[in-house]
């Protein structure tokens, strides 16, 4: 399996919350406070890698 890491990007927020999410109910609980808020990328405008 080929990895490749790039930078975050906008573009990327809705399929990024999604996993966020499926791994929070997959382990946790999502809370009404977990729903809606900007994630901390959006926040503090810090550029960050993920991982395809």
């Amino acid at each position: 399996m080929d990895v490749e890491i790039i930078a975050y990007k906008p573009e990327y927020k809705t399929d990024f919350r999604k996993l966020n999410e499926d791994w929070i109910t997959t382990y946790f609980k999502m809370e009404e406070a977990d729903t809606g808020i900007p994630s901390p990328y959006e926040r503090c405008n810090i550029q960050m890698e993920i991982i395809l």
